[in-house]
């Protein structure tokens, strides 16, 4: 099962953020949210870089589960970084594999290539009051409202999406 899903960009700005089979709500504001989450990402993959083996690659973090819920990371190489949290059961290599068909197929073609795709990924806390956001029940988006649905269809196409 898929709780949620986070597009962070490189300036720690959730541009995207879409809930699925999310039953409990935070206690804090939407925005407060998205900082907790990414700093835990941030702290947890400082930890593994500090303490981890000589032999592991810089950046070996890929995910942590809790008896509750997985939250599972791929980064792309310009920092984008893409979390889901999703119950403990699906593999960490499968979570990630359809993080990166999620980046190859939908982000890629809709928004990397999109004219605003720079004004996306330069986003901040600053300037995030200056851009348009979508919301809805299910979703917090700086991205085009379309985009939403699209990523709604690729999920529900994955074997862990129940």
């Amino acid at each position: 099962m898929i709780f949620s899903l986070y597009i962070f960009n490189r300036e720690c700005t959730c541009l995207h953020y879409q809930k699925f089979g999310r039953d409990r709500e935070c206690e804090t504001s939407q925005n407060e949210e998205f900082k907790l989450i990414f700093g835990l990402v941030h702290n947890i993959r400082a930890i593994s870089k500090k303490f981890g083996p000589n032999f592991a690659p810089d950046d070996s973090f890929r995910s942590f589960s809790t008896n509750a819920y997985k939250l599972t990371l791929w980064k792309t190489a310009t920092g984008i970084q893409f979390i889901i949290l999703t119950d403990t059961i699906e593999p960490t290599d499968s979570i990630q594999k359809s993080l990166k068909n999620l980046y190859s197929t939908v982000f890629h073609d809709n928004i990397v290539r999109h004219p605003k795709y720079l004004e996306y990924s330069a986003i901040n806390h600053s300037s995030a009051e200056n851009h348009k956001v979508y919301k809805s029940d299910t979703c917090h988006t700086y991205l085009p409202s379309n985009f939403e649905s699209l990523v709604t269809n690729f999920v529900e196409k994955l074997t862990f999406y129940r």
